[in-house]
């Protein structure tokens, strides 16, 4: 497999990884939130059957909000993760601990153009104050998943003489 198809699935597989897990993340905190508001303190203004309809629903609407709002930090993780897990054969701390002011960032970034500038600028402080808290889950998977070995890169120069390391032809 060449560098370039490499680096291409390497950054698919963490874009993939990050939208599952900020998915994930997403849904069981609304889960969490419909059960304390809904079932431990009675919510008056919500049937229980409209919030068992929430939870039921919960993964389906999380991965939309993930794919509309957290779409620009994904990507730039998901980028810097398959580079660095290209070029030096795992994703070190360091990148991860990087990331996560970056993403924040783009969060904040993204959440001002989706918002258009409407509201006070503490709205889009919240937006991405609740979202910064599942970019460390996201993070954590990137770490996971770059640790287990990666395979070798081949050059074309390696399929041209596969004869040599034949052990059947030494």
């Amino acid at each position: 497999m060449r560098r370039t198809e490499r680096v291409g699935i390497e950054i698919w597989r963490f874009l993939l990884l990050g939208v599952l897990t900020m998915t994930i993340a997403m849904t069981i905190w609304d889960i969490g939130t419909v059960v304390n508001a809904d079932f431990l303190h009675h919510n008056p203004n919500r049937s229980p059957r409209d919030s068992w309809d929430m939870v039921e629903e919960a993964p389906l609407v999380m991965f939309v909000i993930a794919l509309a709002v957290a779409a620009l930090p994904v990507a730039v993780a998901a980028t810097a993760a398959g580079l660095s897990r290209v070029s030096l054969g795992r994703v070190p701390v360091s990148i991860l601990v990087t990331l996560l002011p970056i993403c924040i960032l783009l969060s904040f970034l993204q959440s001002a153009i989706l918002l258009g500038g409407a509201g006070e600028p503490s709205d889009h402080i919240y937006a991405t104050g609740r979202l910064a808290i599942f970019f460390v889950p996201m993070l954590v998977a990137f770490w996971l998943f770059g640790r287990r070995p990666s395979a070798p890169v081949s050059s074309p120069s390696d399929e041209l003489h596969w004869e040599h390391d034949d052990p059947v032809t030494k």
